[in-house]
């Protein structure tokens, strides 16, 4: 009896050939640097300016905020749970033991911890804003249990909606504070990342910032004085915090004689020269700001731009762009956003003599010969070419993830998912946490040619002469 092969489907081959693809570029990640990309998530200020009644741990601050990430990512069940995967929720805490019996005791924890919420409203100095009488306390997770390798908890049904769709948010990145070995450093992060855009914390009496960084329970004598508080917890967090986190921060203290009452926090983010403000008072750039943005630029891109370069040149470059792309008679300009990039960087329209320039390297790229195709016995002329290729897409790598550093969270998740949208190889798709390496050299190159464009033979000649 002859037994028949089954041909092996479409929808099999093209498995096989993503896996191939995937492994290959597994191999060469190693050539491109590592890339972290953000983990965040909206969480509501009423919960982040909250006071715990009882001691929060490092463990318990972090399993309540990958709890609330999950819980907006997830659909909860016909029972009204949701649902983490143990396993990959010790990842996001950083915790690398196999011992999950503490974490199933420390989530019984945090389901008894009772929170008193928005407390910075009382605080406010501005007395119309100030709410003296309106308070909740509640517990944030009224039940929990495991079921198959799965922690599943419930979220109180008064709070949900604030919550899970918060009005006024501070984002909060699991990878950062992944980091943090001390709890004080988590709540003081989240209690200075919400302000970083505005440069500067609200001032709040020391007593009720030690309850929220602390808990509300029996305060221990060693703290019943601001400098021991600021000694053993305050000073230590902000070093933790400005070396592992992505803000930095300074401590500003009121007194009233001798005896400090309030503390307020200096922030800023780190490596953002896009997020400095531009001189208002420069008309200018203020308009060329917001002509970029118009163009499609985004504003803290629009910014940068207006750092490196003056408004006039900016300005004479998007004229001269926007010329380019009206005109029918030229070819299509695919990524007109890197084309403003180097019409910028070359001075295009700032001049005659650079107009000129710009149409004669628009007429270069239009009648520009493919590359003929090596002849027999040129292996090592080729070979020099793909090793100088390669050279040069390193290179472009390192400089789009130090682009990419330069954003902030929301806009580094806005170029990930564009790059997903566009990504057919499911493999290759970044992922929250930790995208594998592949993906990552994957949507460093994609970056590169999103931003920069195409690069030409001038591009790889500019770039051979630096290596010799």
């Amino acid at each position: 009896m002859t037994l028949k092969t089954k041909a092996p489907s479409k929808q099999s081959s093209h498995s096989k050939e993503s896996t191939l693809l995937i492994k290959e570029a597994e191999f060469q990640a190693s050539l491109f640097p590592a890339i972290e990309f953000p983990n965040a998530y909206r969480k509501a200020v009423q919960v982040v300016h909250s006071i715990p009644l009882n001691n929060m741990t490092l463990v318990l601050r972090k399993m309540l905020n990958a709890w609330i990430k999950n819980a907006i990512d997830t659909e909860v069940d016909k029972d009204g749970y949701w649902s983490i995967n143990i396993a990959e929720m010790a990842g996001d805490l950083g915790f690398d033991s196999n011992n999950h019996q503490h974490l199933r005791e420390a989530a019984m924890e945090l389901m008894k911890i009772v929170f008193e919420f928005d407390v910075l409203a009382t605080q406010h100095p501005t007395p119309k804003l100030r709410k003296l009488t309106d308070w909740d306390a509640a517990t944030l997770f009224p039940n929990v249990k495991q079921r198959s390798g799965k922690l599943l908890y419930q979220i109180n049904h008064e709070l949900q909606e604030r919550v899970l769709q918060p009005k006024m948010y501070a984002m909060i990145d699991l990878n950062v504070i992944g980091r943090f070995k001390r709890s004080s450093s988590v709540a003081i992060y989240e209690h200075c990342v919400r302000f970083v855009n505005i440069g500067a914390t609200t001032p709040v009496h020391w007593t009720v910032l030690r309850s929220i960084v602390l808990g509300r329970a029996e305060v221990p004598k060693t703290y019943e004085e601001f400098k021991h508080f600021n000694n053993k917890i305050l000073r230590p967090s902000m070093v933790e915090m400005n070396s592992l986190a992505d803000i930095n921060v300074e401590m500003k203290l009121t007194k009233e004689g001798r005896q400090v009452t309030t503390v307020q926090f200096i922030v800023s983010r780190k490596n953002d020269v896009a997020r400095q403000d531009v001189d208002p008072s420069n008309e200018e750039a203020m308009k060329a700001i917001g002509e970029l943005v118009l163009f499609g630029l985004s504003q803290s891109e629009a910014k940068k731009m207006l750092k490196a370069y003056p408004a006039q040149r900016v300005l004479a470059a998007l004229a001269y762009t926007k010329d380019r792309i009206a005109n029918k008679n030229a070819s299509v300009i695919e990524n007109p956003a890197a084309y403003l990039r180097n019409a910028v960087a070359m001075g295009y329209g700032a001049n005659e003599d650079l107009a000129l320039a710009g149409e004669m390297h628009d007429a270069q790229i239009k009648h520009e010969p493919s590359p003929p195709a090596s002849p027999s016995g040129a292996g090592e002329k080729s070979s020099s070419q793909n090793k100088l290729v390669d050279a040069f897409m390193m290179k472009q790598a390192k400089e789009a993830q130090a682009y990419f550093n330069e954003f902030g969270p929301a806009e580094q998740d806005a170029l990930a998912e564009r790059y997903n949208a566009q990504q057919d190889i499911r493999g290759f798709r970044i992922k929250k946490g930790k995208p594998f390496k592949g993906a990552q050299s994957a949507f460093l190159r994609w970056l590169a040619q999103d931003t920069w464009g195409q690069p030409s033979t001038e591009d790889f000649l500019e770039f051979a002469q630096t290596m010799f």
